[in-house]
């Protein structure tokens, strides 16, 4: 559902409200205001989500989670033309993930498997660079869409609540311990890089590729339990689409994964599709992605360390491929596809019906 008024005041503006009815609720609400022809606008936004999200320890399914998330954005943007945008601006995020399945491991301690609830918010600061010139957005015939993004977190507080599972020598029976632990806070910064192009080879042939870093920058390493909050803020890889939801910065896309699949401090990733057109709103769409990645635990990055530098030493390879099938109908692209990826036993099957909102 969704209300939208426009010009409220002296300058043209836009009020919005929408809402999500779902098993996976969302609500929007932003004010914005264009100040005459300069392409200077200003936007504030506030965002709340609550869904049910699935969390892995490399490639085991560690349980689900009540994810709630929310958002309040306010920020300076200057649109250039038609093709170009550089946004700045403040955000503060608050997000907790409440386990709604304890997996009951019989190692001494997997992280986030036991993780059983996690507040955390924080304040940021983010520069955002856009350029767009694609010539529609759903299944694009040329053209280039370039994202740079970087922000800053000097601030941010939570707590971590974990089940410690301990093994009775005789009866091997595990008991859950329950306790709270508040993690020191390290300031970091995080910056994500994307470009993608659509070129035209033929009348019936479309080529598509995409190249994405993310990295995350910190002065000095962050040790103990603060690997716990700043892994609320990784990034998560995995999924067919890009994430059309409240951290787009942070979801990225890799076939043969379920969404959010492989939490990340840093990575880097390219995928390659063609788009065969046999009749006209009708797409073929074959597609082979390489991924490298950290799995986001101190497991592998030991005590002290989130450096770029240690994601060359403990750099994970995966590879993923598959086959869709769309059609851009009147309600929407259409889609159902095919996939599988090197870091997962079994193949996915992904439909889609409409746009993602």
């Amino acid at each position: 559902l969704n209300l939208t008024y426009r010009k409220v005041g002296k300058y043209s503006s836009r009020s919005m409200v929408s809402v999500d009815i779902s098993n996976n609720p969302k609500l929007r609400a932003g004010y914005q205001v264009y100040f005459g022809n300069s392409g200077w606008w200003l936007n504030t936004e506030h965002f709340i989500s609550y869904i049910s999200q699935n969390s892995y320890d490399r490639r085991t399914p560690l349980g689900v989670y009540n994810h709630l998330f929310s958002k309040d954005n306010f920020s300076f943007n200057w649109t250039i033309g038609q093709n170009n945008l550089i946004s700045l601006g403040s955000e503060f995020e608050y997000s907790n993930r409440k386990a709604v399945i304890k997996v009951k491991d019989k190692g001494s301690y997997v992280l986030d498997s036991m993780l059983a609830k996690s507040p955390y918010y924080h304040v940021n600061f983010f520069l955002k660079v856009v350029r767009n010139t694609l010539d529609k957005p759903y299944f694009p015939n040329k053209g280039i869409l370039a994202h740079a993004s970087l922000k800053y977190v000097p601030w941010g507080n939570g707590k971590i609540g974990v089940y410690n599972n301990e093994i009775d020598p005789v009866t091997q029976n595990i008991s859950y311990k329950y306790e709270t632990i508040d993690p020191e806070f390290s300031a970091y910064a995080k910056l994500h890089l994307q470009f993608e192009q659509y070129i035209p080879m033929y009348k019936k042939f479309i080529l598509h590729y995409r190249l994405d870093g993310g990295f995350m920058l910190v002065s000095h390493g962050l040790s103990g339990r603060s690997f716990d909050l700043a892994r609320q803020d990784a990034f998560y890889i995995g999924g067919i689409d890009s994430r059309e939801r409240e951290r787009t910065d942070d979801y990225i896309p890799f076939w043969g994964n379920r969404e959010g699949f492989a939490p990340s401090y840093n990575f880097t990733s390219l995928a390659v599709e063609g788009q065969i057109i046999p009749v006209k709103d009708i797409y073929i769409i074959p597609r082979v992605s390489v991924l490298t990645y950290d799995d986001g635990n101190d497991a592998v990055y030991g005590e002290n360390n989130i450096y770029i530098n240690q994601f060359k030493k403990n750099i994970e390879w995966a590879w993923s491929g598959g086959l869709a099938v769309a059609y851009n109908s009147i309600i929407g692209p259409i889609k159902v596809s095919v996939t599988k990826a090197s870091n997962t036993e079994r193949w996915l099957f992904y439909v889609a019906l409409g746009y993602r909102f």
